[in-house]
């Protein structure tokens, strides 16, 4: 039979993996998992090796003010710059159309680095996604006090704070990422 008690994030797998009677903890499951016939499973008999997150990229329409906001803001770490890079030939290294220009920064907290790109092309899709829609996506960041940080941020022109929902609250920043505050 195929595993139906895994976890959604193992939805992957639930294909791939035929099991007798249901593990009794997680050490079990690991040991009897075989392979069945599956596609993804023939194009992926193992998963990838992956040690670590290395960083989080997301597209801003202005790499100086959102590299600001998250600096003096939101307590981030300026790494490093580079750019602009102006070649005809970025769509093939970067999935996107060919031409125009590409400039980033890394910015670091807590060990962690993101990643905020600026793209000026004329192929471009200016409006963000909604959580909800494909595609959307959004920043979580863990505060010690969740309420004063919703108080500072109150305060800051531009952001728009959404309503708070049990310990955490979203929030949009000046140019439209979501962002989400979350208790340490």
């Amino acid at each position: 039979m195929v595993a139906q008690f895994l976890a959604p994030s193992h939805f992957f797998w639930m294909n791939c993996v035929r099991l007798g009677n249901k593990p009794s903890n997680d050490q079990e499951l690991k040991t009897r998992w075989r392979r069945v016939s599956n596609p993804w499973c023939k194009l992926n008999p193992m998963p990838l090796k992956t040690t670590a997150i290395h960083h989080i990229g997301y597209t801003v329409p202005d790499l100086e003010q959102a590299t600001q906001f998250f600096v003096d803001v939101l307590g981030f770490e300026l790494s490093a710059q580079h750019g602009p890079f102006d070649e005809a030939a970025l769509g093939g290294q970067f999935g996107t159309p060919d031409g125009g220009t590409l400039r980033f920064t890394f910015l670091k907290l807590g060990g962690q680095t993101l990643e905020l790109v600026e793209w000026t092309k004329v192929e471009q899709n200016t409006h963000s996604p909604l959580n909800s829609d494909h595609g959307g996506r959004h920043l979580a960041l863990s505060v010690q006090d969740v309420d004063d940080a919703r108080a500072m941020l109150s305060q800051v022109p531009g952001v728009q704070l959404l309503e708070p929902r049990g310990a955490f609250f979203y929030f949009v920043a000046p140019w439209g990422m979501l962002v989400q505050i979350v208790p340490a």
